[in-house]
């Protein structure tokens, strides 16, 4: 559901071309370097975001951050990384809440 909730993102058909390779690497590796959320799916899915259909093999949902969950990536079918912003904070917040019922560590 996060990921339905992004408004843009940083895939090819990004049509508002606010991100930038380097700004998306090296926040990607930021995010893996510490704690994370990771969703894989056995085949790519569809996910229709606010900001467009996306394909997508994997999320990721960094998790370095006290009070919401910090950081939203997807992984497409041919394996480049794809940044995402403004989604919903709410969220963000649930899924650092329920993490930390399972995980006091994070």
């Amino acid at each position: 559901m996060l990921v339905q909730t992004s408004n843009f993102h940083s895939s090819p058909d990004d049509e508002h071309h606010i991100f930038t390779l380097p700004q998306i690497q090296r926040e990607y590796r930021k995010t893996v370097a510490g704690k994370f959320l990771l969703v894989s799916f056995a085949r790519p899915q569809k996910i229709r975001t606010t900001g467009g259909e996306i394909t997508v093999r994997e999320i990721i949902v960094g998790l370095n951050r006290d009070d919401y969950a910090s950081s939203l990536f997807t992984i497409d079918a041919s394996g480049t990384v794809v940044g995402h912003a403004k989604y919903d904070g709410g969220s963000c917040i649930e899924i650092l809440k329920t993490i930390k019922q399972f995980d006091h560590d994070i």
